[in-house]
């Protein structure tokens, strides 16, 4: 991204107009207009990734995010991408946000990789292709992508590929359970608890169901892992200092916060 143009969208979010001025004129220019309409695009987001002070325009910004996109911006494509994907700016439009996380994808974005893995998946925007959307969602794990890991871990204990490997499915659980994703550590402890993949381990699946309940957001599976929690310390409500402080202790050496 040009430094420039960067700076010159720092001021705007600042409430700069001359910034904003210069910036709208540069996205008329040949040589900057993809670089400056994507940044016109983040200023008028909601909430914008800049931080702006300007007054939010979702229907502008989606505006600029398909110039930048067609102009063969990969992020601008995985904006425009989830602009259309949860209708901001305009309508929703599933085959269009479709259309936009494969070319992002395509392009190497690791964030649009997962998402067209979950289109592909759930046969959302278009045809259903469980094969396919583990492909994509292995290329956004090689780039670190932790949602894409546990979403192919389940993949795989589910049996929905045609090859389910175990291991892997427990590597990728454990890749994303490090990165402090809460669904993957509900699934370790179901694991745990079921005792059909992992050895049945009542003392480890009321950890890991433990740090989902603190990491996870309110929701059916925050549900899940409290109720779970609370009918395990219900037999030993002598261990629940001592659980609350392991898990604690493990989110906060992973560097991670607990959800609110």
């Amino acid at each position: 991204m040009n430094p420039q143009l960067v700076e010159l969208a720092g001021k705007a979010a600042n409430c700069d107009n001359d910034a904003l001025l210069q910036l709208q004129l540069a996205s008329q220019l040949e040589v900057s207009r993809a670089e400056a309409s994507f940044l016109l695009g983040q200023l008028f987001d909601t909430p914008s990734p800049l931080l702006s002070k300007l007054q939010p325009n979702p229907t502008d910004a989606r505006r600029f995010y398909l110039i930048a996109a067609e102009l063969g911006l990969p992020l601008a494509q995985l904006s425009v991408g989830n602009m259309f994907d949860y209708g901001e700016g305009g309508d929703q439009d599933s085959e269009q946000a479709r259309y936009w996380y494969a070319v992002a994808a395509e392009n190497g974005v690791r964030d649009a990789q997962m998402h067209f893995g979950r289109m592909l998946e759930m046969g959302r925007g278009g045809a259903k292709d469980s094969e396919a959307a583990a492909r994509w969602y292995m290329k956004a794990v090689e780039q670190g992508d932790e949602l894409a890991a546990t979403n192919l871990a389940t993949m795989h204990l589910r049996g929905d590929v045609r090859d389910p490997d175990m291991d892997l499915a427990l590597g990728l659980l454990q890749f994303s359970a490090e990165k402090l994703d809460g669904l993957a550590h509900l699934m370790i402890a179901s694991l745990y608890r079921e005792g059909k993949v992992l050895e049945q381990d009542g003392g480890r699946a009321l950890h890991h169901n433990y740090i989902a309940s603190l990491l996870l957001l309110p929701g059916p599976n925050r549900d899940m892992a409290i109720q779970r929690r609370e009918g395990a310390l219900s037999q030993h409500p002598d261990m629940r200092a001592k659980f609350e402080e392991l898990a604690t202790a493990y989110i906060a050496d992973h560097g991670g916060q607990i959800s609110s």
